[in-house]
């Protein structure tokens, strides 16, 4: 009888390992964009973990498209944790590739301010929450509700 219950317990606290509300991961704000060679970049977020386990961000590809052409493919280089229970910043390591050059510079003529409203974003990622891996996607999001989601209302204050 000890047995099942320990087997029991272990179980519960296997699958409660992975079980977090969206809303204990909050992303405070974009602090910074460093580009550096022709296709590194480094974007460092003020990031709020509220769960009691640390957050993986395995692997991460997002594509900018303009007027519905994809442009620009950035990816994540290398994994990034969030740590347990702490408001952080961490810097995401990041690599960009143009998937159709002439879309990306029209994409970064003159910046992107004023193509904000026909630039979108679609893109997935992968976290290790506890033991259990989460996958999140985004499909054809507009690239101003993104970034709102991360406090910056126009992307002249992060530096494109």
């Amino acid at each position: 009888m000890k047995k099942i219950i320990y087997w029991a317990l272990l179980l519960c606290a296997v699958v409660m390992s992975g079980c977090i509300k969206r809303s204990d991961i909050v992303f405070h704000k974009v602090e910074g964009v460093n580009f550096f060679g022709q296709t590194g970049m480094e974007m460092a977020l003020k990031v709020e973990n509220k769960a009691g386990v640390n957050v993986k961000l395995h692997s991460g590809v997002m594509i900018l498209s303009l007027d519905g052409r994809p442009a620009l493919e950035v990816s994540l280089k290398e994994q990034v944790v969030i740590p347990k229970r702490s408001e952080t910043t961490i810097v995401l390591p990041l690599k960009m590739r143009l998937v159709n050059p002439i879309a990306a510079l029209s994409l970064m003529g003159g910046g992107i301010g004023d193509k904000a409203s026909r630039i979108t974003v679609s893109g997935k990622a992968t976290a290790k929450v506890g033991l259990a891996k989460k996958r999140y996607e985004v499909d054809d999001m507009p690239l101003g509700d993104l970034l709102a989601k991360f406090g910056v209302s126009n992307p002249g204050q992060i530096g494109i």
